[in-house]
């Protein structure tokens, strides 16, 4: 640890001599204990405050018969894609391999984490907009010795509090979908490295190189869903999504602007290759809608889930099928 201990590591990060004069001062508060208390409780109280909201934020799969039904499709998945198979056949005498490939695997459990961290934030959005609601409507509801002066004063501090988680839940949103492309980049290409291509472009590879050795994939309810969300510009739509989180990382926040000239002027900039409406609906939206928005980009993705799982499946056998092909061709 070098000329560090955990003491020394500790001191570096809360100014124990700050504290120790603060605590002298009568009716100062114990900031470190309000700090632990609230850092221990949130997550359960977070947890058990969703149960309440409307919409409640979804989870993955929305019931136990969904769960088994699809995991028994990534069984086969990862089997077919060089994992280790559920069932083993060997010949008599001889022992598996023991070398498998699992990058699938870990491509669907970054994906599956990423969800629940996506999920996580969404909470504290909806969490922070049922304190900004009750300060703004319902200061009937409140219980204590503030008055309205003080509530009026916490109201800016707990907008910005939103914009901020609701910035975080968007950039999450949109890493479900680079998740996702990268396992279609590997699954249809053997691409494991996935850098500058976004969902829709492989998706837009996927057809162009795919869609024409099967015409019946256009027939399929999994490929026309994944196509409609995908390559929607609506506020509804993947395109949508994805553009809102460039313009988070790269240009602008979220939140009330000073100016609303400014925002539209900010947006022309960024997004002058766009039609105005489509540069109008990257703005901010009213909090309500906001919220509205990330429940409904949450429920898209486990909604197609499944069907992103039915694609991998029908493209592996789909590439087998060509690989016998070619093999009977050429023996």
């Amino acid at each position: 640890m070098g000329s560090y201990g955990k003491a020394d590591t500790c001191e570096t990060m809360i100014n124990f001599k700050k504290l120790k004069a603060a605590a002298k001062v009568e009716g100062e508060p114990s900031w470190l204990s309000i700090l632990f208390d609230r850092s221990m409780k949130e997550p359960l109280l977070l947890e058990k405050a969703s149960e309440f909201f409307e919409p409640q934020p979804c989870r993955l799969f929305g019931s136990d018969a969904d769960q088994k039904r699809i995991n028994e499709k990534l069984a086969k998945l990862y089997g077919k894609l060089g994992g280790v198979p559920d069932v083993l056949i060997m010949v008599k005498g001889s022992q598996p391999s023991g070398t498998y490939d699992d990058f699938t695997w870990y491509s669907v459990q970054e994906m599956i984490s990423v969800f629940k961290r996506a999920r996580s934030s969404l909470t504290k959005v909806h969490a922070t907009f049922v304190t900004y609601w009750i300060l703004h409507n319902g200061r009937k509801m409140i219980e204590g010795p503030m008055t309205d002066e003080h509530l009026t004063a916490f109201e800016p501090f707990i907008l910005d509090d939103f914009w901020e988680h609701a910035e975080t839940a968007y950039i999450r949103l949109a890493s479900m979908w680079d998740r996702a492309g990268q396992l279609l980049d590997y699954v249809f290409f053997n691409i494991r490295q996935f850098e500058r291509d976004g969902f829709p472009t492989v998706v837009d590879r996927i057809k162009i190189n795919f869609a024409a050795l099967d015409k019946d994939l256009e027939k399929t309810e999994f490929w026309n869903q994944i196509k409609q969300y995908a390559y929607r510009e609506q506020v509804d739509g993947l395109k949508w999504l994805l553009r809102r989180r460039n313009l988070l990382v790269h240009s602008l926040h979220l939140g009330e602007q000073h100016s609303l000239k400014k925002e539209q002027m900010d947006l022309q900039y960024y997004f002058n290759h766009l039609d105005e409406a489509t540069r109008n609906r990257l703005g901010a939206m009213k909090p309500e809608e906001e919220l509205a928005a990330l429940h409904l980009h949450l429920t898209t993705f486990a909604r197609l889930f499944e069907p992103l799982c039915d694609l991998c499946l029908w493209g592996v056998d789909l590439i087998a099928g060509m690989r016998k092909e070619k093999e009977w061709v050429f023996t």
